[in-house]
Parts: C-alpha cells; structure tokens; sequence
C-alpha cells in the first residue's frame, strides 16, 4: 500500500484544513500544505521523506510527520475491548429488560416496515400476536437471577404498540414490584398514546413510568405520516387530547417522566416540528427528532429539498458529543474497535413475545443472542459486539476512527434481515460525511488556530 497513512484534508470557506486521528488532531493550513499532504498521500511516508524539497512547504509537513502528528495507523488488530468481558458481563450484571408484549399495531406509518397490508408481505405485516404472562414472569426472573451487580433496574414495555395489551403490563409491573425488594427500578414504554385513558395514566403515575410518546409534531406531520391501521384516518387528534389529559392530570408528572420522539424524513423540516412543540410549551429537552430509516420502504426524498438536507445543523446532543471525542486525549491501540457497539443484552435485553433475546428493538430481525430456555448464545453476543470485523481493514486506517458509533442495528440488510458489509460501509460513509459536517460547524463556532 503506497498510501500507508491516516488523516483527512478537506476545504471549508476560503481555508483548508487537516485532520490526524490518532493523536487528534484538527488543524487549519495553507493551500500549499494541503498540495503538499496530497502529494504525501500518493507517495507514502517512505517515499515521500526521501524527496529532500526546499519548499517550507514541505519542510513543515517533514516536521509533523517527524512530531508523530502524521502517522501510520497503530491498529493491527480489530476486536472490542469487552470481548473477555461478556460472560461476566451477562451473568451478573443486565440492568435493562424490554419486553415486546405484542407485534400488533393499530397504526399504519409511512416508515414503518410492518405496516403494509399487501398479501405479498405478510412477514411483515402487524400481527395480532400477544405475550403471555408466563414469559413476561420468566423475563423478569431471568432479569432478576442475572443483575446482581446493578445498582438500578429498569423494565421497559414495547410494540406493536404495548397499550394494545395494557393487563400484561400491569401484571408484570406487580410481579416485578414482589420480587425485586432491594434495588433501585424504573419502568418505561413507547407508545403512539392513542388508547391512553385515565385509568392508564393513574397507573403509570402510580408506577414511576417514564413515557416515551412517538407524536411527530404538528397536525399536517403527524396526519401525513401515521394513520390508523383499520380504516386510514387521521390520528393527530386523539394522541394530542390525551397528551393534553396527562397534563390535566398531573402537570409535575407530565414535565419529569414523558418525552416525545417525533420520527420525519430528512428532506422534511425539523425547525417546524421543533416549533410545534416549543408553541405548545414543551421544551426542548423533552423532544428528540428522529430521522426515519427509509431502507426498505418505498419513499424517495424530495430533489427540492437535498440542498436543504445538506445545511442542517448537526443536533446539540450530537455535537456535544463529538466536540467530547475531538477533545479526548485517549490513545488508539493496537487492538481497537470503534465504540458503537454495546455489550449485546447487558445494556439492553430485548426479549420478543416468544422469549427470544435480542439486543434492541432496532436487531429483532437477527439472529437472536439467546432465549428464555437456553439464555445467552455467548457466541452470537460476541460475534454482534465485534462488527468492526466486518470490515477490519478499512476500520484499521479510517480517519473517522474515534467518532464511528455503527453498531450491529446499522449493519442489517432489511431486504434478507441479515448482517451485511456493503450496509455496513453505506453506513460508514454517512458516518464520515457527519463528521466532516462537525468539523465545519465546530471550526465556524471555536477555531482560530492554523499550522
């Protein structure tokens, strides 16, 4: 390999810019350098030091070449740094349960893979299938009998839309409440809050119910992307008046323990959906936009828009989380992996309506990691954990190395419902280009400094 370096160049305003990712470094140069790094990446370290030229140029680039800013990359090894970890892990230390207590849905959405009524689709279709009470009891033990190390508990109630079958999840929050006496616990469930009443709002009270409601913002939005699933209406309406009765009920409540998640397309506009809340006196910390994943539905962006796509700001969340990473003095290593992947069932444990254990909602369509009778396939955790491997050498000499978080839900073909490489690196370019994005937005905040 001629180009046995790692670093990226790139051109924001009138200036160019250079940035090193092992020792982490984001610095502005000259044109000039930035001629003379291209002319470095086509001849390779070795080749490129032996050229002895005059310019300062050069001479600059010869000195951070010689202060190790310009290196080789120091992995040879892709493998997660958990990897020993995960028997322990698994056996003591799950402090997260989610319980599919039904595939049915009274929604239809417009990105939702399992809303289609076409007879040519039924594996995707909503199904009117229901967890029984013995596997959510046998969940909760198996939570029980493996979170000796947690310090706090949580069970967390998921679709099809849970509502649907509101009697399990009120048995198994009293079950759940008899055998764990001595920790922390913390219940939750996402919900389209269309058959919230009273009566359910007074028990998630009761309860301590963190409330996650998928509104995507205003009448129009919500309209055009979510319908009812029996006859094609309009749900905006009835979600909004019970958001409105939980309010009613217990404003206190309604400010501590519920946010929305509003899920839209790209090309559609965020600011609009923000404003609906913001007019409605939700704050924004309330509110957390997700962008629809339009992998295997039939939905084109709008060409009007894509200029538009392209100067969105990055989210608060996210850039205080890159700016973190620029910022971080951690050395890479020889063994690396990047850090989107959590331990598989020790962060989350995903167990659908039959017992079987996934690591998220987003990874239902897998290979399961285990089940209720068995538990744990260490093999398939450790395989999911390690999906940097799956594209090993180019994760060894990527400059985006420190700020990748593609874990195992970002790698799935939704079309054969399995891990796949070219998903995986269609992905990794998106990632890339996020991170250039930050950049630019982070230079145009902080940055004042050239070489």
């Amino acid at each position: 390999m001629i180009n046995n370096i790692t670093l990226k160049t790139f051109v924001h305003g009138e200036n160019c810019y250079l940035y090193c990712p092992f020792p982490n470094k984001l610095i502005r140069i000259s044109k000039e350098h930035y001629s003379e790094i291209k002319f470095l990446e086509r001849y390779g370290l070795d080749c490129y030091l032996k050229l002895e030229k005059e310019s300062q140029a050069y001479k600059d680039i010869v000195v951070l070449i010689q202060k190790k800013v310009i290196v080789e990359s120091p992995i040879k090894r892709i493998e997660h740094p958990l990897t020993n970890y995960v028997e322990p892990l698994l056996d003591r230390g799950l402090n997260f349960l989610i319980l599919q207590v039904t595939k049915d849905c009274n929604f239809s959405c417009r990105y939702c893979l399992f809303a289609s009524k076409s007879s040519d689709n039924l594996k995707l279709n909503h199904q009117s299938n229901y967890m029984s009470f013995d596997t959510a009891r046998r969940s909760v033990d198996f939570l029980y009998n493996h979170s000796q190390d947690a310090k706090e508990l949580m069970i967390s109630f998921y679709g099809g839309e849970p509502l649907l079958n509101f009697d399990l999840i009120r048995q198994t929050v009293e079950y759940a409440k008899k055998i764990f006496v001595s920790k922390k616990f913390k219940f939750g469930m996402t919900t389209n809050a269309s058959l919230l009443n009273e009566t359910m709002i007074n028990f998630f009270i009761e309860h301590n119910f963190y409330l996650t409601i998928s509104l995507d913002g205003d009448p129009q939005t919500q309209n055009c992307h979510r319908k009812f699933y029996a006859n094609g209406y309009d749900t905006f309406d009835i979600v909004w008046n019970n958001v409105q009765t939980i309010r009613k009920i217990n404003n206190d409540y309604f400010i501590s323990h519920v946010v929305f998640h509003p899920v839209i397309f790209v090309d559609e506009d965020n600011d609009k959906v923000m404003g609906f809340f913001q007019s409605n006196g939700i704050s924004n910390d309330m509110v957390s936009i997700q962008y629809a994943n339009t992998q295997g539905i039939d939905y084109t962006f709008n060409g009007v828009f894509r200029e538009n796509i392209e100067k969105k700001s990055i989210p608060i969340s996210d850039f205080k989380k890159m700016e973190e990473t620029l910022k971080s003095n951690l050395p890479i290593l020889v063994n690396w992996h990047h850090s989107g992947p959590c331990v598989p069932g020790a962060l989350r444990l995903y167990v659908d309506i039959a017992g079987n254990f996934f690591p998220c909602e987003k990874t239902c369509s897998l290979v399961s990691i285990g089940n209720l009778d068995q538990g744990f396939c260490i093999q398939n955790v450790k395989d999911m954990l390690n999906i940097g491997k799956l594209t090993s050498d180019n994760c060894k000499h990527c400059w985006a190395v420190r700020f990748c978080s593609l874990c195992v839900s970002q790698c799935v073909d939704l079309g054969t419902n399995k891990i796949d490489k070219g998903v995986k690196t269609w992905n990794c370019s998106k990632q890339k280009d996020n991170v250039i994005k930050f950049f630019k937005e982070y230079i145009d905040k902080t940055m004042d400094y050239s070489l």
